[in-house]
């Protein structure tokens, strides 16, 4: 991204936390594991969204998501998206 506007990697990310409040790759991940969320809502593998997503490591995009969300990928599937599935009991 730095080299993209010219800039050293260095300065790139100081400018971009001065403006945003947060690193360029806090807010990569960010991005990232919102994506991630949405994905986990289809029936795609875990290691096909760690991929599409921009990870290279399972286990790393493992590590996130559990930071990010509390969960791993799994468990978010099966907890968090079967809570969002379930009808409204009155």
């Amino acid at each position: 991204m730095a080299d993209a506007v010219f800039l050293s990697p260095s300065h790139f990310s100081y400018l971009f936390k001065q403006k945003t409040g947060i690193s360029f790759m806090d807010y990569v991940t960010n991005v990232r594991m919102q994506k991630s969320v949405e994905l986990l809502k289809t029936k795609m593998r875990i290691n096909d969204i760690a991929e599409k997503v921009g990870y290279q490591n399972r286990n790393r995009f493992i590590i996130n998501f559990r930071q990010y969300t509390s969960y791993t990928p799994t468990e978010y599937r099966r907890n968090i998206l079967s809570m969002e599935e379930a009808p409204d009991e009155k």
